[in-house]
């Protein structure tokens, strides 16, 4: 069953988010300390040097591209609260053991597709990571909670503002949602897991996600959407 749409403005969206937070080490301003934006500089600076680097040997070897998105990345996004405000209700009412089955095929599923994405574009990484900058950071009033603002110059000339929503706590800043020119990628999750969910509930929609990724371990993975789910 497909739950989202995979029209072509669709896929653009998801390159877009994706290669936004994959890409760029951008243009950091003045020097304030900005914790959250700098996490987003290191860890994208890294992957843009990999890229242009290892781009060939990664095309070649996916595990190795797993292992750098896993070293990298997976430790940045905070899957559990963006997993709560995807399944609302549905999350507060799961057991432990629900709550955890599910978090281990949706972070298989995100980072799969962040990888695959990556994979596909890389010879854009560079290029796209030299025309990053970051605008102001807006800090939530209790100084714990950052929207990291970036905008990202694309080949045809027109700017296109990516947004990092980040939280901090125990003294570690972790991604919560990306936002492309306002649309936010757990909210386009949120209306792509709602059938499946209704029908199902969290044990349905887990058990899809873990036969979707269950065929892609014997084919080359794809990405469908923004975070796709399943066929």
């Amino acid at each position: 069953m497909q739950l989202i749409d995979v029209s072509g403005r669709a896929r653009w969206r998801r390159t877009v988010v994706v290669l936004g937070l994959l890409l760029a080490p951008g243009i950091l301003p003045g020097a304030q300390a900005d914790e959250p934006r700098a996490l987003v500089a290191r860890v994208t600076e890294a992957l843009v040097a990999e890229a242009k680097n290892q781009g060939e040997s990664l095309r070649r070897d996916r595990e190795q591209a797993y292992a750098l998105a896993g070293g990298l990345i997976t430790p940045v996004i905070d899957f559990p609260a963006i997993a709560q405000r995807i399944l609302g209700r549905h999350w507060r009412n799961a057991t432990p053991e629900q709550q955890g089955r599910f978090l281990a095929e949706f972070e298989t599923l995100v980072m799969r597709t962040l990888v695959t994405v990556y994979l596909e574009h890389i010879d854009k990484v560079t290029r796209y990571g030299e025309r990053l900058t970051y605008l102001p950071t807006r800090w939530d009033p209790d100084g714990h909670g950052a929207a990291v603002r970036s905008r990202l110059q694309l080949d045809s000339g027109i700017p296109l503002e990516v947004e990092f929503r980040m939280r901090e706590a125990e003294g570690n800043w972790k991604v919560q949602d990306v936002q492309l020119a306002g649309i936010s990628l757990v909210q386009a999750n949120q209306s792509a897991f709602a059938r499946e969910l209704a029908a199902s509930g969290i044990d349905g929609l887990t058990t899809r996600l873990a036969a979707h990724n269950g065929r892609e371990v014997a084919a080359r993975p794809r990405a469908s959407t923004l975070l796709p789910c399943c066929d």
